[in-house]
């Protein structure tokens, strides 16, 4: 897990545009490189805001867990136990 602050897809940016698309498809990129797994997440739209009025305000979607396939099965089994820990 990681603290990326990158959005997955624009609806996560408030105020996005061509270069957030950009920063989006890099992300997509990368996590379908290496095969990681989006684990979800349930918090507010945008768990991250900046700017002191509405008019200066920029908030985003920043949080999330990633996994490969061998970390996500060993949880879903049933925790630590499974893994011999």
């Amino acid at each position: 897990m990681g603290d990326f602050n990158e959005m997955k897809i624009l609806e996560e940016w408030e105020h996005g545009g061509e270069e957030m698309l950009r920063r989006c498809n890099k992300l997509n990129n990368f996590t379908e490189n290496i095969v990681l797994i989006d684990l979800g997440f349930t918090s507010p739209k945008f768990a991250w805001a900046r700017g002191k009025s509405l008019a200066t305000r920029r908030s985003a979607t920043l949080d999330r867990a990633l996994c490969n396939i061998q970390w996500r099965s060993v949880f879903l089994r049933g925790g630590c136990e499974a893994s011999g820990s």
